[in-house]
């Protein structure tokens, strides 16, 4: 019986059980085990509610310690804080929406201390072309950084230099943050050059390995990784471009509400329900990694539309889009004194919709 016990153990370790629910990095890092376990924990508790760049900048407002649009209309900050490392790769000392990276590693620092979940993006420029993230000319980007392609030295390069920021992520005791990390999103769409409309899913596919495994070799141990659609309309096409269970912490989805091009409410209905399904049958996280109505023009927009659409998934957060700090209506949460502010708080007093003060 002992032989038959350790022979089934075995199978699990090799084959990677996902009843295990650990992180795919087999070198991860004793925080990020903790991160995961938790947020494994918390998604049986509610939803976590998510900001990108809360404490940089608001409606109106930049770089004042401590500021934030979502603790100023509710009492707490988010529970989970977004932040991008587009023109790490040009060793610019700003981000593309102004943030400098030094702010940004103070800010990531005092939002760990809180508990917050940390999540990154890249909006990474073209390498192949010098123009930006959007920019789809030159052909297949993505075979071009793959070893063998004309850009890959370059691009490596650039993969250097963000295993290097995200290893100076260090808490108040001077360990490694771990970082939920979400390269290459929105995948099923076409407004990237590593997106659908430029790529083959099998080339997505290489350089989502690619980029794990450059990470691991560059001592980076401190990530869960993300993996996260545009809008998708069927099983197949969500699954298309996954880079498979060995590769992925969390499943997700990015979804904005542009009431012209579809319907949210029963869009966001069959996006979840697919997403926490499948995520619950490959043993992984499920989340919303992007959403938002922009300018928030519907008063009841969080318990009318946005409510409904992520309780009762298991899902473990979502994020909502950037308040600009010098776009007028460019901002996807409330801020003191907008309309919905009453809305959003009747939102977050839900038992099941968390703020960091709910996870403390």
């Amino acid at each position: 019986m002992r032989k038959m016990l350790f022979l089934l153990l075995a199978f699990c370790v090799v084959a990677g059980c996902n009843e295990r629910n650990i992180p795919c990095d087999p070198r991860a890092e004793q925080r990020v085990h903790d991160l995961y376990t938790r947020l494994m924990a918390l998604k049986d508790e509610g939803v976590m509610i998510g900001h990108q760049d809360d404490l940089m900048y608001g409606h109106s407002w930049e770089y004042e310690d401590g500021r934030s649009d979502i603790m100023e209309v509710c009492g707490s900050y988010p529970a989970v804080m977004g932040w991008d490392l587009g023109g790490l790769e040009d060793d610019d000392s700003c981000n593309l929406d102004g943030v400098p990276f030094d702010k940004m590693r103070e800010a990531v620092t005092f939002a760990d201390s809180m508990g917050c979940v940390i999540t990154f993006s890249w909006h990474m420029r073209n390498p192949l072309t010098g123009g930006s993230s959007w920019d789809l000319s030159g052909g297949n980007v993505v075979r071009e950084v793959l070893p063998g392609g004309s850009c890959h030295e370059l691009y490596a390069g650039w993969m250097d230099k963000c295993a290097g920021f995200l290893k100076s992520l260090k808490d108040r005791d001077g360990n490694n943050i771990p970082v939920v990390y979400r390269p290459y999103h929105e995948n099923t769409g076409g407004a990237f050059w590593w997106g659908a409309l430029s790529c083959e899913p099998e080339d997505y596919i290489d350089l989502w390995r690619w980029t794990v495994e450059y990470m691991y070799a560059s001592g980076v141990h401190n990530l869960l990784y993300a993996y996260s659609t545009d809008i998708f309309w069927s099983e197949q096409e969500y699954m298309l471009r996954y880079p498979g269970d060995a590769w992925v912490d969390v499943m997700g989805w990015d979804a904005y509400h542009r009431p012209q091009d579809w319907d949210f409410l029963t869009g966001m209905a069959d996006m979840a329900g697919t997403v926490s399904r499948l995520a619950a049958e490959h043993g992984k996280l499920a989340a919303l990694t992007e959403t938002g109505l922009e300018s928030v023009y519907m008063d009841d927009w969080w318990t009318g539309y946005l409510l409904p659409s992520v309780r009762g998934y298991g899902l473990s957060w979502v994020l909502l889009w950037r308040n600009s700090q010098n776009m007028e209506n460019h901002f996807f949460a409330p801020f003191r004194g907008h309309a919905s502010e009453a809305d959003f708080r009747n939102m977050v007093d839900e038992d099941d919709i968390l703020v960091v003060n709910d996870i403390m």
